[in-house]
């Protein structure tokens, strides 16, 4: 078992493609927990692990594991969690509740910065898409030096804003990267070997933890204002609601209230196709690939926003649409809510 005091014992052999990783998910929040599983059960490269609210009850429950996927601790990272992730594969998810995004504010790149100064392979935010999440998880197993191109732009936009110094062969490697460019790539296109990469990595984020970048902004500075109507309330929170921006919520619950895509864009001052974008890109992250008629949609927006009296029951039909095929969707049972 993989635990802090101990060497890795990988439950499955990380170098053959073709074995799923055994995949931890550790978050506070039970809605996150259950969102994280849901977002990444999917992929058949991964096999996903009871989640657990901590890294006590990780190490209680005696689980084999290759790499963790990690909420955000909005408390700031404790000695033991840096510990456990400088032992330990994993990818920090940084939660679209109260954080802005990417470039939202001039220093956004903070949360990015600390989890990967902490020790963390990866950092993936709330709008990463399933394919890339799991990629991100793979990649801190297999390939510890790469880089997603989010924390790649964040140490760019460090190294900017605190001069901090880099080598050139490391800021062209960071700058492609940002571009979208694999790592592997970036490195061969800067003549940059696998070790001299390493190394400046290392160096870079002992800098940054000089310069006290390992240490999140706490959740409530910089927050952005919302409106009451983009507030959950306690128990109501489903956990793919944590997937999706305040954007996508927004364009959800005006679907929820019985809105069309019309009126929703010139409410939103957006594109009638941006909002059946967002509608349909958030029913993806659900699972839900087929049956995607109208009522489907309506009823995915109400459970989204919480426009409900029995979540059970609305989410035992969005599961059963999820799990059917094209064939069968329109002849699922009626579930009265």
């Amino acid at each position: 078992m993989i635990g802090i005091d101990e060497p890795s014992k990988a439950s499955s052999p990380l170098g053959n493609a073709g074995t799923p990783l055994h995949v931890a998910v550790v978050a506070g929040d039970q809605a996150l927990r259950h969102g994280l599983v849901r977002l990444l059960a999917q992929d058949p490269r991964l096999r996903l692990l009871d989640p657990v609210a901590d890294l006590a009850e990780l190490r209680t429950a005696g689980l084999q594991y290759d790499a963790c996927v990690l909420g955000l601790p909005e408390t700031g990272f404790s000695d033991t969690v840096t510990e456990f992730m400088r032992a330990v594969p994993c990818v920090v998810w940084i939660p679209a509740l109260g954080i802005p995004a990417l470039g939202e504010q001039a220093d956004g790149w903070r949360h990015w910065v600390a989890s990967w100064v902490q020790g963390a392979r990866g950092v993936v935010g709330h709008d990463v898409a399933r394919v890339a999440f799991a990629d991100a998880v793979l990649s801190a197993a297999r390939s510890p030096h790469d880089l997603h191109p989010h924390i790649a732009r964040a140490l760019l936009e460090a190294t900017s804003a605190t001069d901090l110094g880099v080598s050139a062969t490391l800021a062209g490697t960071l700058g492609e990267v940002a571009k979208g460019r694999r790592t592997a790539a970036a490195m061969s296109a800067s003549g940059t070997s696998a070790a001299t990469h390493a190394l400046d990595l290392a160096h870079l984020r002992d800098a940054c933890e000089r310069a006290g970048l390992g240490v999140p902004r706490r959740s409530g500075d910089g927050r952005r204002r919302h409106d009451r109507g983009d507030a959950f309330e306690p128990g109501v929170i489903p956990p793919e609601a944590l997937m999706l921006s305040s954007r996508v919520r927004e364009v959800l619950r005006c679907y929820a209230d019985g809105y069309d895509y019309e009126e929703i864009a010139q409410h939103l001052n957006i594109s009638e196709t941006t909002v059946k974008s967002h509608v349909l890109s958030a029913m993806d992250k659900f699972g839900i690939t087929h049956n995607r008629s109208s009522e489907v949609r309506q009823l995915f927006a109400i459970y989204i926003s919480g426009r409900h009296s029995r979540p059970d029951l609305l989410l035992r039909r969005l599961d059963r649409i999820r799990s059917s095929t094209p064939a069968v969707s329109a002849r699922l049972p009626v579930v009265s809510l």
